[in-house]
C-alpha cells in the first residue's frame, strides 16, 4: 500500500527534527528533484535517472533499519 498524498510531506519537511544534521542533504535532494519535475537545466538530470539513483540506496537505508 502506498501513502496518501500528505504523509510525504510531512515526512520531508525541513522542520521535522529527525532530520537535525542532514538539511544541506535533504534540501539538496529537495532542490534536485524540484529541477528534475519542473524540466530544469541546473542539475541535467531526468526523472528516470534520478529515480535509478535512489533505488541504488533503498537496500542500503532498508538494511540500516
Amino acid at each position: 500500500m502506498t501513502p496518501g498524498p500528505r504523509a510525504l510531506p510531512a515526512a520531508l519537511t525541513l522542520s521535522d527534527p529527525r532530520w537535525r544534521g542532514r538539511l544541506k542533504e535533504l534540501n539538496r535532494a529537495r532542490a534536485a528533484f524540484l529541477d528534475t519535475c519542473e524540466k530544469g537545466s541546473e542539475f541535467g538530470i531526468t526523472l528516470e535517472d534520478r529515480e535509478a539513483c535512489f533505488l541504488r540506496f533503498a537496500p542500503a537505508a532498508r538494511r540500516r533499519r
